[in-house]
């Protein structure tokens, strides 16, 4: 998570991307040199609504989902996670990594990279990776919208919470085997054209709801090349083997995709959610 959505999550693919560009690519987490090419947005800070009065989508049938979904999970916004779990890089040649997550509501994220003592960190609007103890700024870009997305729980309530947000509901669509609702978040437009059209880029969020269970099955936003963001990929991730962990429903394995290859599967081994966490974690 940390290659293009952990780090890239964090630093751009939810592990990470964009800005840390000398993070070593533990066990294919990170892709040297490359890693600093993907910044997978998807993040989680608000932003001023637009003043400009224009039609603002919450299409009813995704509010219903959304809510139902949240439901669901167990979702509450002072939710707290703690969790530990294995990374297998699709490039066989490439050990396995080990990786810390520590999650506190919607805004604040710790990822720890054990085998290489990276880190990534997002508090108060703010991230930064970390290496070899130097932490490094990362684009106001990807703490923009960065996202917890290894805590689908949140997936369903967080976009709902930022003013500037439009939902659609834009139907059934299967994802492997499943039945799904998707579900489409993007900027509203502000009326500045093209930097409309990069906000609303960077911003874009899908969810994919399954029909029976109403679990978060699948989530999809970008990852863009660092000079460019028209040069970007799908960053896919799909969410098995759900549990309950103290009231919420946490999945315990997830397999990433990057521009529709398979980039890598974390194995949660714990997952706690009765933890208290404070701004000094972060």
């Amino acid at each position: 998570m940390l290659n293009v959505s952990l780090l890239s999550i964090i630093c751009g693919a939810l592990f990470l991307g964009g800005c840390c560009s000398r993070f070593a690519q533990a066990g294919g987490f990170f892709v040297r040199r490359k890693w600093r090419l993907w910044t997978v947005v998807a993040a989680a800070g608000l932003i001023a609504p637009s003043a400009v009065a224009q039609t603002f989508t919450r299409a009813p049938e995704a509010i219903q989902v959304l809510e139902q979904c949240s439901s669901a999970m167990g979702a509450r916004s002072d939710l707290q996670v703690d969790a530990e779990g294995t990374v297998v890089n699709a490039n066989a040649a490439a050990p396995e990594a080990h990786v810390a997550i520590k999650s506190k509501g919607f805004g604040q994220l710790r990822y720890d990279f054990a085998d290489t003592k990276d880190a990534f960190v997002h508090s108060n609007g703010r991230s930064r990776a970390i290496h070899a103890g130097e932490p490094r700024p990362m684009s106001p870009a990807i703490s923009r919208y960065l996202r917890p997305e290894y805590v689908p729980a949140l997936l369903c309530s967080l976009d709902l919470a930022r003013d500037n947000m439009e939902v659609f509901y834009l139907g059934k669509e299967a994802v492997g085997s499943r039945t799904t609702y998707h579900i489409k978040f993007v900027a509203r437009a502000a009326g500045k054209e093209d930097s409309d059209d990069v906000e609303q880029l960077i911003s874009e969020f899908h969810v994919y709801v399954d029909v029976q269970s109403m679990t978060v099955v699948k989530t999809k936003t970008y990852a863009f090349a660092s000079d460019n963001v028209t040069n970007h990929s799908d960053w896919e991730h799909y969410y098995l083997d759900y549990r309950d962990v103290g009231g919420v429903l946490m999945p315990f394995h997830v397999v990433d995709f990057i521009g529709g290859q398979k980039l890598r599967e974390i194995t949660f081994t714990r997952v706690a959610t009765d933890v208290s966490y404070t701004d000094a974690d972060f």
